[in-house]
């Protein structure tokens, strides 16, 4: 019976084996690279070795995919030695092209932090006279790569050429088939989870976010890359001209120590300025769907005008979160640049010995936020499951705003002092369900505004409930929309600038005075805005404007509003002028409170 199944497995053994082969130079490759750039890199825990091993069995099952569908094809033709040459080709060739890219970046991953994409060959052109240069000064590992192509070719002959000694039974290879297909699926996902593994998937692992590259590895992200949209890089003017006519590294000079204080950003699903009564004084008639958010407004700074940065709720997330705007039709978390560092709040923040989490009751990998999240720096993760109770589960997308918003209340309750806690909701998200009790309460209108309605409720239950927490008074909040609703009801938020208004409030108890600034401001403003309130002292980039930049915090004035002797204002600008940036549909659009720019990114 031993040789039996021996005899009808030997080609799924052998497709086994010359994985296995695989895998073991893949592994060979990231010592390699890691004791090349171990002065870079942090040291990589058990953990770290263990979920890079996933990344290189995917990469294997991909690079491998043709010889291993050929050794476990059920076909008698595999006895042949034409398909043993083809079998060999299928693997030779594509093992030695991925070993070709992981020694590539061995040397290149010091220049540009991150494993390479397929754009990068696009700067081969640019730099092909320095070739020569290279490959003398990286001599030594052509001559590793020598002698893991001859390793290679030894140990594949040596391990796959076996042939059955008996007739292979059909029945048996059909399901050894079946099997070996499962199992490659299975090895490409790199495992069981509900969505495969992708470059980003790093973010959700590394114990330190220097170590994505590490667990990653190059065959991956450039196979990731293949099938995704590159920006073009444009050349508009010189690096010196771009600083002085908009500079988005920002180096604070500050004027007192940094302020520990707590900061909680609520961002709601749709919530365009279009539902709010207090938006749309001019309508008499108007009552809104907004009346605590209306309530709030009163109450908060915020600019006479303010914008959603796209479209899209991956899109406006990003832009709130990290100060990144939107440069491609492609949201960032989907774009082959999504595994590249970006220091979001929450990891400027937790350099400050900061908890950070983020809150969103989705069901797990929606939109790819929980690998966002951890790649921009936020520690913990609430999804639908890390809530815990499913009778609270919607049936669509998640667990209830209201419920949701109770839990974020006692997590944040139980972490330690300061803490940051985002927040994005999901119930005014087609198709618009609300709890039952709250749609008897609401028969009669339109299923949207309704679904708005109950995100407000929601909002006004947590506030009362987090106003009788001791942090409550030691927190700064932030109030947005990720991007305005759909189907507009009104002319004014159906033109090319009025579908990106949202509101965005900044609320701190007995501190922040409600009013209404004359500027305009977007959701890029809210990362460097948070960061001067707080007279955070550390370099950052950002593509917004602080809206407190022009304005000094009343402990900087006397009691006639004077400023104070010895007091600057931080960081302030040359031109008090806001702008608000957005792309879609191919074009970029630019604004400020008189004109707006649409511009195709060509000069014709």
């Amino acid at each position: 019976m031993f040789l039996y199944i021996k005899n009808q497995t030997i080609y799924i053994r052998c497709a086994l084996l010359c994985t296995g082969i695989s895998l073991f130079f893949f592994m060979l490759c990231r010592g390699i690279f890691y004791i090349y750039n171990q002065h870079i890199l942090p040291l990589p825990t058990y953990a770290d070795i263990f979920h890079s091993l996933r990344f290189d069995m995917s990469a294997a099952a991909y690079v491998n995919a043709l010889a291993w569908f050929l050794f476990i094809l059920p076909l008698n033709v595999r006895k042949k030695r034409y398909y043993h040459a083809i079998q060999t080709f299928f693997f030779i060739v594509p093992n030695f092209i991925a070993i070709g890219l992981e020694l590539m970046d061995v040397a290149f991953f010091k220049f540009q932090n991150r494993r390479t994409l397929l754009t990068d060959f696009g700067l081969v052109k640019n730099t092909a006279n320095l070739l020569p240069h290279y490959l003398m000064e990286y001599w030594y590992l052509i001559l590793i790569g020598i002698v893991i192509l001859i390793s290679l070719i030894f140990l594949y002959k040596k391990t796959t050429h076996s042939q059955p000694l008996q007739k292979l039974k059909p029945f048996p290879q059909i399901l050894l088939f079946l099997i070996g297909i499962a199992l490659w699926f299975l090895a490409a996902r790199g495992g069981y989870q509900l969505r495969p593994i992708t470059p980003l998937s790093t973010a959700e692992v590394a114990s330190d976010m220097r170590l994505m590259p590490f667990i990653s590895n190059t065959t991956l992200n450039f196979l990731h890359s293949t099938g995704q949209t590159f920006i073009t890089e444009k050349k508009y003017m010189s690096a010196a001209e771009a600083k002085a006519t908009y500079d988005i590294y920002n180096n604070p000079i500050t004027r007192d120590s940094f302020r520990p204080l707590n900061v909680v950003i609520l961002t709601l699903e749709s919530f365009g300025k279009e539902y709010s009564k207090y938006y749309n004084t001019q309508d008499t008639g108007y009552q809104g769907f907004t009346p605590f958010l209306d309530s709030l407004a009163e109450v908060s700074l915020q600019a006479e005008e303010s914008f959603a940065n796209g479209l899209r709720s991956a899109q406006g997330i990003v832009s709130i979160t990290s100060g990144l705007p939107t440069l491609m039709d492609e949201p960032f978390v989907f774009s082959p640049y999504q595994s590249n560092r970006l220091d979001g709040l929450a990891a400027h923040l937790r350099s400050k010995g900061y908890q950070t989490a983020f809150f969103h009751g989705s069901n797990p990998g929606s939109m790819e936020f929980d690998k966002f999240a951890h790649l921009t720096g936020f520690e913990h993760f609430y999804d639908r499951y890390g809530y815990g109770n499913q009778a609270d589960y919607d049936g669509n997308w998640g667990i209830w705003d209201a419920p949701m918003l109770q839990f974020v209340s006692r997590k944040l309750t139980e972490m330690p002092e300061p803490f940051y806690g985002f927040f994005f909701s999901l119930t005014s998200h087609h198709p618009y369900n609300v709890p039952t009790y709250f749609e008897n309460t609401y028969p009669n209108i339109d299923p949207l505004h309704r679904s708005v309605l109950y995100a407000d409720d929601a909002l006004r239950q947590f506030f009362e409930t987090a106003k009788r927490q001791t942090w409550f008074d030691r927190t700064l909040f932030v109030i947005c929309a990720d991007h305005t609703g759909a189907g507009s009801f009104v002319p004014t938020y159906q033109t090319k600038v009025g579908r990106y208004k949202i509101p965005i409030l900044y609320y701190k108890p007995n501190e922040i005075k409600p009013q209404n600034v004359p500027k305009l401001t977007q959701q890029l403003d809210i990362l460097p805005s948070i960061l001067g309130f707080l007279q955070y002292d550390k370099p950052f980039l950002s593509f917004g404007r602080s809206i407190f930049e022009d304005e000094v915090p009343p402990q900087y004035m006397d009691e006639k509003n004077n400023i104070l002797p010895n007091i600057s204002i931080n960081n302030p600008s040359d031109d008090s002028t806001h702008y608000s940036f957005h792309f879609e549909e191919g074009l970029y659009q630019i604004q400020d409170k008189q004109y707006v720019l649409f511009f195709n990114g060509d000069y014709t």
